[in-house]
């Protein structure tokens, strides 16, 4: 009984959210928990993309919800059946997820620096660097990974738990390590 009403309550205040952030989505969209979301760019989710922002649904992820962050002129793309549980999302100028795209618990997704390396600059607020980011069909990207700016993933490649993602990943091939290595091809 109480679970359905926290589910109830999640709905309404998701479905807020997605209203008030001016976000293109499907209604086939399904997010299990409560997201966390800030959009000053553009949002589009594909059909049945699924959500999850909840310790209840994967415990793997903890007790981290779901973060999507869209800067102003910025774009997230998010195509049809993506799963993201967990993570966080932030385009400062775009990021696109093509259909079928699997993203596990804990993942970091970020186009940005977020900070110069320069003192001078970051003291003043200059966010250094971004470049676009793409997750090319059927990519799955394990637990904890961390994907920095100007990446491409490979179509159908896959991503090691835990790893950090300096530089784009060819087609059909499976990377890991802290920075991600070529392992092996992929079916």
């Amino acid at each position: 009984m109480l679970y359905a009403i926290k589910s109830q309550i999640n709905k309404i205040v998701n479905n807020t959210l997605l209203k008030k952030w001016k976000v293109i989505c499907s209604p086939k969209l399904n997010i299990a928990g409560r997201l966390v979301l800030e959009n000053y760019g553009k949002i589009i989710i594909g059909d049945n993309a699924k959500i999850i922002s909840d310790f209840a649904f994967n415990v793997v992820g903890g007790y981290q919800k779901t973060k999507i962050y869209c800067r102003s002129g910025a774009i997230i793309r998010i195509g049809n059946n993506v799963g993201i549980s967990n993570s966080i999302i932030t385009a400062y100028e775009s990021i696109t997820m093509e259909d079928n795209v699997a993203i596990g618990a804990g993942c970091l997704i970020t186009d940005s620096d977020h900070h110069s390396l320069v003192y001078n600059l970051r003291i003043n607020g200059d966010i250094g660097k971004s470049a676009p980011i793409i997750l090319k069909e059927g990519a799955f990207i394990g637990a904890g990974c961390i994907i920095l700016k100007g990446v491409t993933i490979g179509k159908h490649s896959v991503l090691g738990a835990g790893s950090v993602i300096t530089k784009s990943i060819p087609d059909g091939e499976l990377w890991a390590g802290n920075p991600a290595k070529f392992v092996k091809k992929v079916e």
